[in-house]
């Protein structure tokens, strides 16, 4: 059955049948119903569209609101993080320069340190070199004194001249007696010459036989002057066992160069200073039997 304008049913006509014609409105309208009915459908569609509108307007006022608050929030964000940024940016600048200027402070100081360490060093250098010319300096000078001050002690003559022979000339061998020698010492030093050891001996030896005496041949001993002041005289003899006796033959050999003889010595002793020194002497005796001459490498001293 077929719907009304205002929402009533109509009856269904059935073909034949005569058209119906709608009830006039109890209040007495004059309008026909179906128009009544499409005036307020109409206006209800209006109403609906112009409402529809307005939630569509609003929304859309809604979302631009929403925009333009995104744009300005987001717009913000970005200000918020740019100011950020740019505080960052100086902070990192002014660390940077911070640590650039610790950096060149630090270079600096450590420029500054190595300097003074150089200098240091060179005035130690100098310092050193200053404290070893000095040293040399004062060594020299001890040395020097030393040497100017302290003992010498040596041969100045060989005693024994004892014997006279045909002619009345001095001679140390007699046919028929002992020869004993000494060697005549004394200290031409400034100073003494302390804890003084000596030996003296005699050898006789073949022509063409080359002699060297050894320190084994003469044994050190303290004898009766063991401090020699300076400028004193001391004579060192040989030992009763270290005489020869003067025969015809010997001496007769000596003069002929057959055989040599040797009169030979070894002296040591201390200066005031501490130090120890030495003297030897080798010496042979002439065929006149009247002198003694220094020969070979044993004469030697310190």
């Amino acid at each position: 059955m077929p719907d009304t304008a205002d929402g009533g049913n109509v009856p269904e006509q059935k073909e034949g049948d005569p058209p119906v014609q709608p009830e006039p409105n109890a209040a007495g309208d004059h309008k026909k119903p179906a128009e009544t009915g499409k005036s307020n459908s109409a206006k209800e569609e209006n109403s609906a569209t112009t409402n529809l509108e307005k939630d569509i307007r609003t929304g859309e006022r809604w979302l631009i609101g929403i925009g333009i608050a995104s744009v300005v929030i987001n717009t913000a964000i970005a200000l918020i993080y740019w100011g950020q940024l740019v505080q960052m940016r100086k902070a990192t600048k002014a660390a940077a320069d911070s640590a650039n200027a610790s950096l060149s402070t630090a270079i600096t100081a450590i420029q500054q340190m190595k300097a003074a360490e150089e200098a240091n060093w060179l005035n130690r250098a100098n310092v050193l070199s200053s404290e070893r010319q000095s040293a040399t300096t004062l060594k020299t000078g001890i040395d020097q004194f030393h040497a100017d001050q302290r003992a010498w002690i040596g041969l100045i003559a060989i005693d024994g001249l004892n014997y006279r022979d045909a002619s009345n000339k001095p001679v140390y061998m007699k046919a028929g007696d002992m020869t004993h020698l000494g060697a005549d010492l004394t200290n031409s030093g400034k100073t003494i010459a302390k804890r003084v050891k000596s030996c003296v001996n005699t050898i006789l030896v073949p022509r063409g036989s080359a002699f060297i005496p050894k320190d084994a041949d003469c044994k050190l001993t303290f004898g009766s002057a063991p401090v020699v002041m300076p400028g004193m005289k001391v004579t060192i003899w040989t030992s009763d066992s270290e005489m020869m006796k003067g025969t015809e033959n010997r001496i007769a050999s000596i003069q002929s160069g057959d055989v040599q003889l040797y009169f030979f010595g070894h002296v040591e002793y201390y200066d005031v200073s501490g130090a120890v020194h030495f003297f030897k002497f080798c010496t042979a005796m002439s065929r006149d039997l009247n002198i003694f001459v220094a020969v070979g490498p044993y004469n030697d001293a310190n």
